[in-house]
């Protein structure tokens, strides 16, 4: 009998798989469908409201190009919807979008990891909750792995075509569209290649991209600066602190990967004390003098938000600052010096620290991306652990979603 289970299991797996991430996103969507209305969730619904009556003012509160409204306000208004559990459920559907194309990038990528990859993905705690809400993030993530999988496959032009959408729904996304390109015209044997067939294959590799980037300075131009909305709370600069929070995160989230980076790393290490020794001290003194919440938005008061808590204890309590320091150097160190699936996509890490760095705002939705594409990209560590913090990642959104739902804070 128990033999006839798993010839079942293995012929159907596929079938199986998804089954399972259907019943487990749609008992997720459940569970907040109804919630009131959960923090940037109380500008975007009205701005979608507005649309939907004629109104096409843009909010001052709106960062973004109203692109996501619009296209909600189009989708609500032809199936004659208006509520905020229908305006989630048309979120959470588009959002879908994003799962299926990431589990066509790791289906290409790693064939018979799939199904733990997509998992994971699925179930990262600080992506799961945002498939269900009324915001941009998601769906802007789905484009982006649209231009990611076709940017794989070989296709620029609907690469390009994925990613303008993506850059009109989040303007920060242009830098992922320069990622791909470099994917795309990445040749593993030598630079000199790589310049010979940019050369010569330049209007179907690059000239989709180059009409992007300019699409995007026009923009800039007219708008006079990236942000359309709130623009003095969300002025471009550098701000090391993003870098220290989301080696905080990646430590949290990637813990598989931090231990084995330390265990491949440990001898040359112990091997090196004074070098190891220095690094460990500038580190430590950079983090102490830069890491801290300087943002209006990011400060103790807006208690509701759990990065302004962990924020809080972790850059202004002395005694767990210092303890903090460990873990976010390892996270970033482990995400630098993580292996990867190609030699290529390594360019993935100067650019998620570029993006991250610029950002004035400390908060983990700018991580979705860089998260996202490392969760492709990277080799698996030990299966045991790798399941086990799967099976964590799925805990936790959980509790964090039920939470959500009762209003009681947000991420």
């Amino acid at each position: 009998m128990k033999g006839k289970v798993a010839a079942f299991c293995r012929k159907y797996q596929e079938v199986l798989f998804w089954l399972g991430i259907g019943l487990a996103l749609d008992v997720a969507f459940l569970m907040v469908k109804d919630a009131p209305l959960v923090a940037d969730e109380g500008y975007h619904l009205p701005q979608i409201s507005g649309f939907l009556s004629g109104n096409f003012e843009v909010s001052p509160h709106i960062t973004v190009l109203p692109v996501y409204h619009a296209i909600m306000a189009g989708i609500l208004k032809l199936i004659g919807a208006e509520s905020v559990a229908e305006a989630r459920l048309v979120t959470f559907l588009g959002s879908a979008a994003s799962i299926w194309f990431f589990y066509l990038i790791v289906r290409r990528l790693w064939p018979e990891e799939r199904y733990l990859r997509t998992a994971q993905f699925v179930f990262l705690p600080i992506l799961f909750p945002m498939h269900f809400l009324i915001y941009t993030d998601t769906w802007a993530l789905a484009f982006v792995l649209i231009a990611l999988e076709r940017g794989l496959a070989g296709r620029p032009w609907q690469s390009a075509a994925a990613i303008t959408v993506a850059v009109l729904m989040r303007q920060p996304n242009l830098v992922w569209a320069g990622m791909i390109w470099i994917l795309l015209v990445w040749k593993s044997d030598s630079l000199e290649t790589t310049f010979e067939a940019i050369k010569s294959h330049w209007y179907r590799t690059t000239l989709p991209f180059v009409l992007v980037f300019a699409g995007f300075g026009g923009f800039i131009l007219f708008n006079h600066g990236i942000a359309v909305g709130d623009r003095n709370q969300h002025e471009i600069g550098f701000n090391p602190a993003n870098l220290w929070f989301f080696g905080l995160c990646f430590f949290i989230f990637f813990l598989p990967t931090c231990v084995g980076t330390l265990l491949r790393f440990w001898k040359p290490l112990r091997k090196n004390p004074i070098w190891a020794g220095a690094g460990f001290a500038t580190g430590f003194s950079v983090f102490m003098a830069t890491y801290h919440a300087a943002h209006q938005y990011n400060q103790a008061s807006l208690w509701f938000y759990l990065r302004n808590r962990l924020l809080h204890w972790t850059s202004r309590i002395p005694a767990i600052k210092v303890l903090s320091f460990l873990p976010a150097l390892i996270g970033l160190t482990s995400f630098v010096l993580g292996p990867l699936r190609e030699r290529r996509f390594h360019v993935l890490i100067p650019v998620s620290l570029a993006s991250i760095a610029v950002m004035p705002l400390i908060e983990q939705r700018y991580y979705l991306v860089a998260f996202s594409m490392f969760l492709a990209f990277r080799r698996l560590e030990n299966r045991s652990m790798e399941r086990i913090n799967t099976a964590a990642y799925a805990l936790c959104s959980y509790v964090l979603l039920e939470e959500i739902a009762q209003n009681k804070f947000f991420l």
